[in-house]
């Protein structure tokens, strides 16, 4: 992934104009602990695609477990959640503060379509 420098005036502004602006991508991840002054992360990937040399995001299901023991479950599954999903972002806004790192997927998306996305 190719890593580009930015800057951020307001944290907790940004990351909510990214919220909206990824809304109905397929995949968003946002990893926050809620105190400004710490990381957050943003991935972000239209697709499920999963590289292994690379960052991953996603869940194990508490079902899972049936997999790897011999137990099951009776109760209905009302979610519909998949027992496990994991993607590679496209796109990965690393948030700390002012200075902040955007890294991409150059095979997605272009520096000159980051910079407009930036600038939009």
């Amino acid at each position: 992934m190719n890593c580009l420098d930015i800057k951020i005036p307001n944290k907790i502004i940004f990351q909510q104009q990214l919220l909206h602006y990824f809304a109905n991508t397929k995949n968003v991840v946002f990893l926050n602990s809620n105190n400004p002054s710490t990381k957050s992360f943003i991935a972000i990937s239209d697709n499920n695609d999963c590289d292994k040399n690379s960052w991953q995001f996603g869940f194990i299901s508490y079902d899972y477990k049936n997999q790897i023991e011999k137990l099951s479950s009776n109760h209905p599954d009302g979610i519909q959640f998949p027992e496990k999903h994991f993607f590679t972002p496209q796109l990965l806004f690393e948030l700390e503060g002012e200075n902040s790192q955007l890294h991409y997927n150059k095979e997605h998306y272009s520096a000159d379509e980051i910079n407009a996305m930036l600038n939009s």
